[in-house]
């Protein structure tokens, strides 16, 4: 695939410019290279909009696993990437490699139900191993949400990981 081979070069840059890899700015920034920012803004990686170009999991999961890092944190919960799980139900985790799924979303003022945070832990564990899961959060909360739903956010990660925890370990 042409752009996939462009995405690549682009990414294989950025990591050696940096030294490490944040693997959602990562996604952010080779998008903003490759497409550029439809809002015209200054700074299109400060740019909250609609989100319907952003690049799918599936083509950049091979240049994310290729970073030479311990984890990879993604988006997972928010209703754009949601879907994307099942990238592992093809993609081998590395061995000795952690994913830290955002299981709470930074996009919406709803706080998630400790069930779903937990469905969603669930379905990665089912797929790269109970051990190599760590629940996080999509993005960033501040700045996206008040204060007051960020920490209703991270109490109900808190209340979902220790559901899924006591399912994954009885």
């Amino acid at each position: 695939m042409k752009t996939r081979g462009k995405l690549e070069r682009v990414a294989r840059k950025l990591f050696a410019a940096r030294g490490f890899a944040v693997v959602d700015t990562l996604m952010q920034e080779v998008h903003a290279k490759l497409k550029g920012s439809a809002s015209g803004a200054s700074d299109p990686l400060q740019w909250h909009g609609s989100h319907t170009t952003d690049i799918p999991m599936r083509d950049i999961v091979d240049v994310m696993l290729a970073v030479q890092c311990q984890a990879y944190s993604f988006e997972a919960g928010n209703v754009r990437h949601e879907h994307e799980w099942r990238v592992w139900q093809e993609v081998k985790l590395p061995d000795e490699k952690l994913v830290l799924p955002g299981v709470v979303s930074h996009a919406t003022n709803v706080v998630e139900h400790p069930e779903l945070v937990a469905d969603r832990i669930l379905r990665f564990a089912s797929l790269v191993g109970r051990e190599r899961v760590i629940a996080a959060t999509d993005c960033g909360l501040g700045g996206r949400v008040h204060p007051q739903i960020a920490w209703a956010k991270l109490e109900t990660l808190a209340q979902g990981a220790a559901l899924a925890s006591r399912r994954l370990w009885p």
